[in-house]
């Protein structure tokens, strides 16, 4: 993936120390697209099943998993199901 198609994330200045997202997501969603950043990140997922590509290798991940996504690590998640419900740190 050429660096040019990647959202590079600036850090965010918040009161807490973590942000906490809660999204739900419908059919054909991108949950996020291509994006690089320094901190990590966690994707917890509730319900249904998600396609995540990191660094151009493929996977996939569904109810129960956790996902660790390492800094500066080229990512994203979409889904193909009516709706999924994932927790992101």
């Amino acid at each position: 993936m050429k660096l040019e198609n990647v959202y590079i994330e600036a850090p965010r200045k918040t009161d807490d120390s973590i942000e906490v997202f809660i999204q739900t997501n419908g059919p054909k969603d991108i949950a996020c697209r291509s994006h690089i950043h320094n901190a990590i990140e966690l994707l917890y997922i509730i319900d249904g099943s998600y396609s995540i590509t990191v660094d151009g290798v493929d996977f996939s991940a569904g109810a129960g998993d956790l996902l660790l996504f390492c800094s500066n690590a080229i990512h994203n998640v979409y889904t193909n199901e009516l709706q999924k419900t994932a927790i992101t740190l």
